[in-house]
């Protein structure tokens, strides 16, 4: 059982469905899970390291992360597996990236880590950068030393608008007379066109379609998470007051899901790690 830790979301208890997690720890004893993308991506993470080691104490469930650009944890007690997380919502380095808080160096990292669960976050870029970007990341993974390494791809969630209790909710773009769009255009109106996810949100499928395609051609080995079709229909306890935040999920919640499918992509047979079968 777990309840969050944070004042948008109600206090509220929950068990995440079983998962088998001696086998999961027989996987990853001794070895080294990597998260790394945006936000939503820092959820996924919690929720997995809850999954995994239920009594860890991960209660932060906020939104916005200066404190969240990278953080380690040990799972599995004695076999000493670790699960970290990285903030690179542009899969990219600097100085190729448009917003250094969010773009914090992560390929070294991945070079020592063992399962690598990637996201690129909701930001949309124009399709020519979607592809000459995705093209080099897909490279990079097929190439030694990465390219024996299990790679999941988790698809990008779509948010819903509205998300208040009473709304029907729906995956695309806010009409401008919406209520409260215009509120929230103005408060995030500093941000880089890029990183201000909520008019963008009706391009995120179309951009998945390129990434997904790219790396099934130059990356076939990476297992895709479908997190996007797993939330579409979930506009449950997304993090509403004091306001609308319709992307990100209070934890425990929705999250609790796609972490339990992540766990089960890790247990089925795969390509061989560190000299030995994945299995």
């Amino acid at each position: 059982m777990w309840a969050p830790d944070d004042e948008q979301c109600a206090k509220v208890t929950h068990r995440v469905a079983a998962i088998d997690r001696a086998a999961l720890c027989r996987i990853l004893g001794g070895r080294s899970v990597l998260f790394v993308g945006d936000s939503l991506q820092f959820q996924l993470y919690q929720s997995f390291v809850y999954i995994v080691q239920p009594h860890l104490n991960i209660a932060d469930g906020g939104t916005e992360p200066a404190a969240w650009s990278r953080r380690v944890k040990s799972i599995c007690g004695a076999s000493s597996g670790t699960v970290a997380f990285v903030r690179n919502d542009e899969l990219t380095e600097l100085p190729n990236c448009t917003d250094a808080e969010q773009c914090q160096p992560f390929w070294a990292e991945a070079q020592r880590a063992d399962v690598l669960v990637w996201n690129r976050g909701a930001h949309v870029l124009d399709t020519n950068s979607t592809l000459a970007q995705t093209r080099s990341f897909a490279d990079r993974l097929s190439a030694p030393p990465l390219h024996h390494k299990l790679h999941l791809w988790r698809t990008t969630a779509v948010g819903h608008w509205p998300c208040g209790a009473e709304s029907p909710g729906r995956s695309q773009l806010p009409r401008s007379d919406d209520e409260g769009a215009h509120e929230l255009r103005a408060r995030h109106a500093h941000r880089p066109a890029h990183v201000w996810y909520l008019d963008t949100w009706k391009l995120i499928p179309e951009q998945s379609r390129l990434i997904l395609a790219t790396l099934r051609e130059r990356a076939p080995h990476v297992r895709v998470v479908d997190a996007a079709a797993m939330l579409a229909l979930r506009r449950d306890r997304h993090m509403v007051p004091p306001f609308q935040d319709c992307l990100h999920y209070c934890l425990p919640g929705p999250w609790d899901w796609v972490a339990r499918t992540l766990a089960h992509a890790m247990l089925e047979p795969g390509p061989a790690l560190l000299g030995a079968p994945w299995t």
